[in-house]
């Protein structure tokens, strides 16, 4: 068996078994959803975060870019002498996909907010939820592991960029996997990795 094969086959096992039913999974993702829509509803939306913004939690930041829509929450704050930690949720709408429309959540805590704003740092990234499996086309399955490596950058001023890695799986009707390559598996997979605002 190569190592692709074996990683891939314990992200399913692992993630089938476990992810998709851990509740605090699932309640983390609700929690996120419920806040942003709240933001929305109630119109709380900032241009750039403030500690002036932060007197009256939750607050969101929203941008667009392209057809994807990007709001950014804070719900809560702990104001300390080093400076202020925050806690933020995401969630991304994306529309360019087969299962249009699509939201997937992303979370971050203890963010530290300073004078001088949010530090571009890993600890800062907003760390999607949970594994995404998502339809790209008839042709063609995006497969994303909640390992850390799929998040969001942002600062005061909302989303910078969005960083994703994972699988593309192919139908057996684009390409079909080589006996002596890939025994065993019954689509054609490559890994990606890509980093864009």
């Amino acid at each position: 068996m190569s190592r692709t094969y074996l990683i891939i086959l314990f992200f399913f096992l692992f993630c089938g078994s476990v992810c998709a039913q851990d509740p605090v999974v699932k309640a983390q993702e609700q929690y996120a959803s419920a806040l942003i829509a709240r933001i929305e509803q109630e119109n709380r939306m900032v241009s750039e975060l403030t500690t002036e913004s932060l007197e009256n939690l939750p607050v969101g930041i929203k941008k667009h870019v392209g057809n994807n829509k990007y709001i950014i929450g804070i719900d809560s704050v702990l104001f300390t002498e080093r400076g202020i930690f925050l806690s933020a949720f995401a969630e991304v709408t994306l529309n360019n996909l087969k299962e249009s429309p699509r939201k997937i959540a992303f979370a971050a805590k203890n963010v530290l907010f300073t004078p001088s704003g949010i530090e571009p740092v890993p600890a800062s990234r907003l760390v999607m939820i949970s594994p995404q499996r998502l339809k790209v086309n008839d042709q063609v399955d995006m497969v994303l592991p909640a390992d850390g490596h799929n998040f969001l950058e942002w600062g005061c001023d909302g989303f910078h960029s969005v960083n994703l890695k994972g699988i593309l799986e192919f139908s057996e009707e684009i390409f079909t996997p080589s006996t002596k390559l890939a025994a065993g598996q019954d689509k054609v997979q490559g890994e990606f990795e890509i980093n864009t605002a």
